[in-house]
């Protein structure tokens, strides 16, 4: 590249007079090998035009590499005409990613935020009220991260960044603020976290992947990258993440491979048999002709380039791996939704992908394996259109129509992927979410009103139905999108369902794994400390939840223990010591498993009569009277009871028959039955 500068200056700022590299006009008609012209056709594609709530022509005149500060990149300058560029600030509007550094990054998601905000800020219904969970892969310094857990207090939020530079500063802004809510952990983002998610119960509201999908679609090898995005689709209910525009690929595809067809206007067609034999692309300075040519919002998109980015992210995406038996019960098939930021506003724009039917197996917790466990699940995501249709109809809202990209992109390529389905569906709009629960333990009720005055009777789940149209929810059940959908899991060789009321939380044993940072790991462990005692407070059981740790095993959560286990040393000494008299009269046997094969609790008392099994954490003791008992000391007293009872029959027989031996010999009657009476005693005794 050549640079010129004024003597005169001692900056090294690019001026309107002083301009560094040269033009990709000029690059692009000088004839640059296919390898560079690859590597810039890659960076124009990194050219962060979010920064503009609107842009003029990208006419390759104005856009600039330079290399001269000894890293390569692409830069839009403001040259002539510079007044055109709204929100434009200094000379260098925008530049590709060789400007390096985590502060880019912090741009793309404070843009990112910028488009999710007014998404979320209406769809409350969604988020249950902002009490969901929300993960970021790659989240860089947190600006994106921090941002939800500000506007969402009572949403956790999981963040997942490998740079240690950028979690610390992220770090910082979660202590600064006192977002506890924000849950950071230093970790590696690829194929093989989202396959432990994707094994695991784990099943997030909503995901965000930070970088642009084209890096990983690029720089990641074909069936690593396949992987990690068919995977990480199927662990949320809607995930957000952003391509290049179809119409900034479309005007890329016309910059760098000049062709006659891909013009719509006739002036263009005509002139471009006409220009230089040098190959590039045509140069219109007037700006209606530029803007035909090179305009975001004003250039005619080409069949072949419309929805080239949605076509991308379906190429991208595969089955996962399974056995040929099992590859129709993981499909998993999403519909996708582009999302712009309001007008006028400075925003990234990205796809929404949405579950509409999804069927995973899974294990007991997150990374299971190294635990041994084996107990395995089936979960399930569906959407319902005839139930949406009767909640609309129950809450006889004002339904406004609107029409989705419904592409339906299943982990197998469609033949024609980017075709819009458009399905006129209704939304939700007026409509507000509530939740009731009686207890700790109680699944509750949640129901959708069309009024946001309401009221309820505060000792029942019985909802006053004079002031509102109301819908209750069936359990496991979501509106997402606009679409009623189910979330659920099945334990496997069994009927147990388990529904997904409210995804909001993540398990502790999954955030230890992934790398919790130190001070908020200390914090944590602070808040388990302070937790109720329950039964099973395995970190599987553990979870975040907002700002806070809570126990989620349903089973047990009714009872705590918080009285009983100030007890446990004198409950142990008294099991000791009592197997130590029982020894001593020669009627201690052999112990009985249980189990944890907890010790002092099964002793002495195994059977060859009854053996169990004996899983009920209330009676893990088998005993052999037949009866599975909370501990050996109780088993113990039932056969005493039992063998005390049958001695008692033993007499009362014994008492029957000499008070009918002696009424025979006072009559002087033998009875035919007494030799018969003896033995039944006999055997009896």
């Amino acid at each position: 590249s050549s640079s010129t500068s004024s003597s005169s200056s001692s900056s090294s700022s690019i001026s309107l007079n002083q301009k560094s590299g040269v033009s990709l006009y000029s690059l692009l008609h000088l004839g640059i090998i296919p390898n560079a012209k690859a590597k810039l056709f890659r960076a124009y594609l990194e050219l962060p035009l979010w920064r503009f709530a609107s842009l003029p022509a990208l006419v390759p005149w104005k856009i600039r590499f330079d290399s001269s500060q000894g890293v390569s990149r692409l830069s839009l300058l403001a040259d002539h005409g510079a007044s055109d560029y709204s929100l434009a600030t200094g000379n260098e509007l925008a530049a590709s990613h060789g400007e390096g550094g985590i502060d880019s990054f912090d741009g793309t998601s404070a843009a990112a935020w910028r488009t999710l905000s007014p998404l979320f800020a209406h769809s409350s219904i969604e988020h249950q009220n902002g009490r969901f969970s929300l993960i970021e892969f790659s989240s860089g310094t947190g600006i994106l991260s921090t941002s939800i857990a500000a506007a969402y207090p009572n949403a956790t939020i999981l963040s997942l960044e490998s740079n240690k530079e950028a979690t610390a500063i992220h770090l910082d802004r979660i202590k600064s603020n006192k977002l506890w809510n924000n849950v950071l952990c230093v970790s590696d983002v690829n194929s093989m976290v989202t396959n432990k998610f994707y094994e695991s119960p784990e099943m997030f509201r909503y995901q965000i992947y930070g970088p642009s999908l084209l890096e990983t679609i690029t720089y990641e090898d074909s069936s690593s990258s396949s992987s990690f995005l068919s995977h990480m689709m199927s662990t949320g209910l809607s995930t957000f993440v952003h391509l290049p525009s179809d119409a900034h690929i479309s005007i890329a595809m016309s910059t760098f491979f000049s062709k006659k067809s891909f013009y719509t206007s006739s002036s263009s067609s005509s002139s471009s048999s006409s220009s230089s034999s040098l190959q590039g692309p045509l140069y219109r300075p007037s700006r209606t002709e530029a803007s035909e040519l090179y305009g975001l919002t004003s250039f005619s998109l080409e069949q072949v380039f419309k929805d080239v980015d949605i076509k991308l992210l379906h190429l991208a995406i595969h089955p996962p791996i399974g056995s040929s038996k099992e590859s129709n019960a993981l499909r998993t098939t999403i519909s996708t939704t582009r999302i712009h930021s309001p007008r006028g506003v400075a925003g990234l724009s990205m796809i929404r992908c949405d579950i509409i039917e999804m069927t995973r197996h899974v294990h007991h917790h997150f990374d299971y394996a190294k635990d041994g466990h084996t107990r395995t699940y089936t979960m399930t995501v569906s959407v319902n259109e005839s139930l949406t249709r009767q909640a609309l109809n129950t809450l006889n809202n004002n339904v406004h129509s609107q029409n989705f990209q419904n592409e339906n992109a299943a982990y197998e390529i469609p033949s024609n992927p980017a075709a819009a389905s458009a399905a006129s569906l209704t939304t939700f709009d007026g409509v507000s979410f509530h939740e009731k629960k009686n207890g700790v333990a109680d699944v509750g009720v949640r129901w959708l009103s069309s009024s946001s005055s309401y009221s309820s009777n505060v000792h029942s789940n019985q909802m006053n139905k004079n002031n509102f149209n109301h819908f209750e929810l069936p359990l496991g059940h979501h509106v997402n999108n606009g679409i009623m959908t189910s979330v659920v899991m099945i334990r496997d060789k069994s009927t147990h369902i388990i529904p997904y009321n409210n995804i909001k939380a993540f398990t502790l044993i999954a955030i230890l794994r992934l790398g919790l940072v130190l001070e908020l790991k200390e914090r944590a462990y602070k808040l388990f400390i302070k937790l109720p005692l329950y039964e099973d407070m395995a970190p599987w059981n553990i979870v975040f939840d907002g700002a806070n740790l809570d126990y989620i095993d349903y089973d047990t959560k009714e009872i705590t223990f918080n009285e009983e286990v100030k007890r446990t040393y004198q409950v142990l000494s008294v099991l000791m010591n009592y197997k130590r008299t029982v020894s001593d009269f020669n009627k201690c046997g052999t112990k009985v498993g249980n189990p944890y094969n907890f010790p002092f609790l099964s002793e002495c008392v195994k059977s060859y009569s009854f053996s169990g099994p004996c899983e009920e954490p209330e009676f893990p003791v088998a005993c052999g009277d037949g009866q599975c008992r909370s501990d050996y000391i109780t088993c113990l007293r039932s056969i005493v009871e039992g063998e005390e009872m049958m001695e008692e029959e033993n007499q009362e027989k014994m008492k029957q028959l000499k008070q009918l031996n002696q009424l025979n010999e006072e009559n002087g009657v033998r009875s035919e039955n007494e030799g018969l009476l003896q033995n039944i005693w006999k055997l009896d005794e």
